[in-house]
């Protein structure tokens, strides 16, 4: 996709068959990219716009439809090219199955061995205040 124009609101409808149910991707402040730029509209960024169905869920279109709405400008063009719809996995019958987390690990590792601690001599007496 590339175009050209000042901010503007972008919209990709999907209808249904009856043309009274609209899906849609939509987005404010869009400004067309100069150069030709891959755009890819995921399942989950399409929302129910408007229609009788009170499904919410986009489950397919019969039609698409590319708006340029007013925004700032009110003017620009876009041009699409190479448009690709692809065919998704059924979505699975059963969640699946949850993986338990791993196994917390623990506070503090244990002493190192190779150290060892140096006794005081009896009436040594400790420092006090802060260290130099």
């Amino acid at each position: 996709m590339r175009g050209a124009g000042p901010a503007n609101t972008f919209e990709v409808k999907f209808t249904d068959a009856s043309v009274d149910n609209v899906h849609w991707r939509q987005v404010t402040r869009w400004e067309a990219p100069d150069d030709w730029t891959l755009v890819t509209i995921r399942r989950r960024h399409i929302v129910k716009a408007w229609g009788p169905n009170p499904d919410p869920v986009y489950r397919g279109s019969e039609r698409i439809e590319f708006v340029i709405a007013a925004g700032e400008g009110g003017v620009g063009f876009i041009e699409v090219d190479q448009l690709t719809l692809l065919e998704l996995p059924p979505e699975p019958s059963s969640p699946p199955r949850p993986t338990p987390p791993p196994p917390p690990k623990p506070a503090c590792s244990p002493p190192d061995r190779r150290w060892t601690a140096t006794p005081r001599p009896r009436g040594a007496a400790r420092r006090s205040g802060p260290r130099a």
